[in-house]
């Protein structure tokens, strides 16, 4: 499993049905139960976390 990173430039996002069922966008400060911290989206969501203060 890999992971990436992106940064948003501009326009509106929409989510494409045919790659992702569901979407959600969460404040740093109010993000929902996460995985374990052995898993790769812990680490990304860690990261963000680390450099949004």
């Amino acid at each position: 499993m890999i992971g990436f990173t992106a940064e948003y430039d501009k326009g509106k996002i929409v989510l494409q049905e045919n790659e992702i069922q569901h979407a959600d966008w969460f404040e740093v400060g109010d993000m929902p139960q996460i995985p374990g911290s052995i898993s790769i989206s812990r680490k990304l969501i860690d990261w963000f976390i680390g450099n949004n203060k």
